[in-house]
């Protein structure tokens, strides 16, 4: 006695098979990248400036003068992915008020990266007594100091 099945009929559901699991294959394998790129920098939601002065993405962590003329900062960045597109040192000295600005389009200064320490120079060629250092992110300021230490190397 011969099986007569037909063998026709399952053709198509192994096909469906294969086809189903290609299919969940390419979505594994691209849904991390469109996620990624949906969730990147770029496209993260702007940090308000109560936000910036309460977490301090950049935080002035040694203020100090070299000599008369010359303020060293050190700036510490943590890790985060907020967008910093600019630094401004504000100098108020006896009301005088004097910026500097690091920014992208700057050739001599560079904004920290996520994770960096870096030192940053202001001369501005007279005394320093009775000057402090503003710190802004943007147009945020993030905090203020008084300069009133000499550096020690």
């Amino acid at each position: 006695m011969r099986n007569n099945m037909n063998t026709k009929g399952i053709a198509p559901i192994v096909t469906t098979a294969i086809t189903i699991s290609l299919i969940v294959a390419a979505i594994a394998i691209v849904a991390p990248i469109i996620f990624d790129a949906i969730r990147g920098p770029m496209l993260s939601p702007v940090v308000s400036c109560s936000d910036m002065r309460t977490f301090q993405p950049v935080r002035m962590t040694d203020l100090c003068y070299t000599n008369q003329s010359e303020i060293k900062i050190k700036l510490e960045r943590t890790f985060d992915d907020i967008d910093i597109p600019s630094l401004t040192f504000s100098l108020d000295s006896y009301g005088k008020l004097r910026k500097w600005l690091c920014s992208g389009s700057c050739y001599n200064c560079e904004i920290l990266s996520p994770g960096e320490t870096k030192y940053y120079y202001l001369t501005i060629g007279e005394s320093l007594s009775n000057a402090a250092v503003t710190l802004s992110a943007g147009e945020c300021v993030i905090e203020r100091q008084e300069v009133t230490k000499p550096c020690v190397d």
